[in-house]
């Protein structure tokens, strides 16, 4: 097994965990914290201007987005824009059978297993109007980029619309943490108390610990694993009854795909700016690449040649 059919399948088996847990913001949008809704809502915008370009050009409005996860673009997508095709190719097994089972009653919705260098044997060449790598492309490997790159000027029309975001060589996941660890931890889960008529002792003593644990990370006082070692061991002395109580984001949630984030980081390649345009340019022509996700990301914007 060559290192690049290593790290995919590490990161395929990652994602293949995140498919079994009951609930996270893969699988339902009311969990997503505001910088990952922010980044759907961004893409929706973009993604929409080049279907409605299709449409009144008088060809058929097609969405490929490749690493589609659970499908939530995908979902943003339908509400956004009903009528069009959507495709979504995606390499881990356990996250393709979720997503099928998610849009099973969707006529437009087609799902497949796949990645970057199989586009063209899953989707018909020069038919999308517009491909996305939402949160993706920092996971094809550089020695992999060419051939993506041409693979996914393949499957769209000429003048069509490709859309990625990959991270920046400064990126870190721990800055990006400290910044957006408080939606993630600490808000819904105050919110959550307030709400209840009554808080057995042992919850409200968690409650006070996760805070002192968020504020403690938050200001810098705290290391990320140490952050996830003490949640996980204030978590495992919560009687049942108490573990059951907890709001989904907690329970099922993020506290145990939060550190699943933490495996993916070290698989992560980070893109910069030149590279990114040295891959492009002999397939597309750049519109714009401007910073996304809290200023971790790249977002491209891109024409097919």
């Amino acid at each position: 097994m060559t290192a690049t059919d290593a790290h995919s399948k590490s990161v395929t088996a990652v994602f293949d965990e995140y498919a079994l847990l009951p609930d996270t913001y893969y699988t339902n949008p009311n969990l997503q914290i505001p910088i990952i809704a922010e980044s759907y809502s961004k893409f929706a915008g973009l993604i929409a201007f080049f279907l409605y370009s299709a449409k009144f050009s008088g060809r058929r409005p097609v969405h490929v987005d490749v690493g589609s996860g659970s499908g939530n673009l995908i979902d943003v997508m339908l509400k956004t824009v009903p009528g069009p095709d959507y495709i979504g190719i995606e390499p881990s097994g356990a996250m393709v059978k979720l997503s099928r089972k998610r849009f099973a009653d969707s006529d437009s919705v087609q799902i497949y297993q796949g990645s970057t260098s199989t586009l063209t044997d899953i989707v018909e060449e020069g038919s999308a109007s517009v491909v996305t790598m939402h949160n993706a492309f920092h996971y094809v490997s550089p020695d992999q980029a060419v051939s993506a790159m041409s693979q996914l000027r393949a499957i769209l029309q000429p003048g069509g619309g490709l859309i990625l975001s990959a991270f920046r060589p400064d990126f870190d996941l721990e800055v990006l943490a400290r910044k957006n660890i408080r939606a993630v931890y600490s808000d819904k889960f105050q919110e959550w108390l307030r709400d209840q008529v009554s808080i057995p002792p042992q919850l409200m003593s968690y409650a006070l610990a996760i805070e002192n644990l968020v504020t403690q990370f938050e200001g810098g006082n705290l290391g990320i694993a140490d952050f996830f070692k003490n949640v996980a061991e204030y978590t495992s002395r919560l009687p049942k009854e108490c573990l059951n109580a907890l709001p989904v984001r907690l329970s099922n949630g993020l506290i145990s795909s939060m550190p699943l984030e933490f495996q993916l980081n070290p698989l992560v390649h980070k893109y910069s700016r030149e590279a990114l345009t040295s891959l492009l340019i002999p397939h597309f022509s750049i519109k714009s690449i401007d910073d996304h996700y809290d200023g971790s990301q790249h977002l491209v914007v891109a024409l097919a040649n």
